[in-house]
């Protein structure tokens, strides 16, 4: 199969490379910087030029390719709405569009999360479960590029993949929670007792390389490692394999909440340049409870785990 990916020099585009090629496929890869470039090229991938913002002079490059992985976005927990809108919304409804004229078959898009986290508690959901007060310009971004392409006429096949928090080896995220931790800047909430979903790369790669086959459109599943934990139960061996010290400190989450809504505000109204101390996604990350149903990833892809969160933090160690 020829597989267009976006995203290829992210995190997770990275990891999913390799596996593409072990499978036999040959991947065409959308990349912006020259070093980038080379990089790929050196290792078999098909290098196309180009930003997702204005597709128009590469766009044709699609063409003879079977399958589209969308995995690009703008991944952040503070900005401007219109950066999000941009690189998030619109550049997904460009690229739904050029696919379809190029005739791709399957776009395969790499949502998040996000798009369920409001103020409400997220244990035991599925799929259904959405809300219409995001905790963050990225997650409402999100959602609203599922909703175009869950709304793509045509014989292409969307599907939607939606993983929780992804980590593993190289992960730019871990690495920012390690150097807060270091510095005594990440802190428990509630005593870091509520559920938490994760999802290592190792294991959304496998949700992405099953869905290059199986799923019908307009399918939308969520992928997560499968296993019960708690905020602390990740993080504490996280951080003891990475070398980090372990927070000393708990806030309860209804306190930092008002703190982070009068924070918002005055960092909005001033248009400071630079984030707040923290924000309501970041504090939802370590205070929302979550517990996701990955039942349709199970009966759709056949999806199952590949790695456990035991062998992903020995894999980290070595």
């Amino acid at each position: 199969m020829r597989i267009f990916l976006t995203g290829a020099t992210g995190f997770v585009g990275r990891h999913l490379i390799p596996r593409l090629q072990a499978d036999q496929h040959q991947v065409v890869a959308l990349v912006r910087q020259d070093k980038a470039a080379a990089e790929l090229s050196s290792i078999g991938v098909e290098v196309v030029r180009g930003d997702l913002r204005d597709i128009l002079p590469w766009g044709e490059a699609m063409t003879g390719c079977d399958c589209l992985i969308h995995a690009a976005a703008k991944v952040a927990t503070w900005g401007v709405w219109r950066d999000f809108e941009q690189h998030n919304i619109v550049a997904t409804q460009k690229l739904l569009e050029a696919a379809r004229y190029t005739g791709i078959s399957r776009f395969i898009y790499i949502s998040s999360e996000s798009v369920m986290q409001g103020p409400l508690p997220l244990v035991d959901v599925d799929e259904t479960s959405h809300t219409d007060q995001h905790v963050s310009y990225y997650g409402r971004s999100k959602y609203l590029a599922e909703q175009a392409v869950l709304a793509h006429q045509g014989n292409m096949q969307c599907i939607v993949l939606r993983p929780t928090f992804v980590w593993g080896r190289h992960c730019p995220a871990i690495d920012t929670i390690t150097r807060k931790a270091r510095r005594g800047m990440f802190i428990w909430v509630d005593d870091g007792r509520s559920p938490f979903e994760h999802l290592h790369v190792l294991n959304l790669v496998e949700a992405i390389t099953l869905s290059l086959h199986k799923g019908r459109h307009r399918d939308i599943m969520l992928i997560t490692d499968g296993e019960r934990h708690t905020v602390r139960d990740f993080f504490v061996p996280l951080l003891a394999t990475l070398g980090a010290p372990l927070p000393t400190r708990s806030f309860r989450g209804s306190t930092l909440a008002g703190f982070v809504n009068i924070t918002e505000r005055l960092w909005q109204t001033l248009h400071l340049p630079f984030s707040p101390p923290i924000n309501r996604f970041e504090l939802a990350f370590v205070s929302q409870p979550r517990r996701f149903k990955i039942q349709r990833a199970m009966d759709i892809l056949g999806y199952e785990p590949v790695i456990s969160f035991r062998e992903g933090i020995g894999a980290l160690r070595q």
